[in-house]
């Protein structure tokens, strides 16, 4: 991941957490690629007990890569994602599995 790129969170008035991100990968042989990743946190629809919820992560990465390069690919897919929160000490990283839709 290049230096830079945001992220934006908004918490609707039902509780649920919108996410919006937006930064460039940069690939082992040189390429950018632009990455737009929108989705939603919210506690899993099927847990009847707020206290034991889980929750409901879920994105749609979209991706914007060189037409002149071996991701191309990625111009002409759907995808969905995933986020974990991983913690250290004094931070917090977000792992992102990001998955095509065949």
């Amino acid at each position: 991941m290049l230096p830079g790129g945001a992220d934006w969170q908004l918490v609707r008035a039902d509780g649920v957490l919108e996410i919006d991100a937006r930064y460039t990968l940069r690939t082992d042989d040189g390429h950018a690629i632009s990455v737009y990743n929108r989705g939603i946190v919210a506690s899993h629809p099927d847990d009847a007990d707020p206290a034991r919820s889980t929750l409901y992560v879920r994105t749609t990465p979209s991706f914007e890569a060189p037409n002149e390069s071996p991701y191309a690919w990625l111009n002409r897919s759907i995808f969905v994602g995933t986020l974990q929160s991983i913690r250290g000490p004094g931070t917090i990283n977000v792992r992102v599995s990001v998955f095509r839709v065949l």
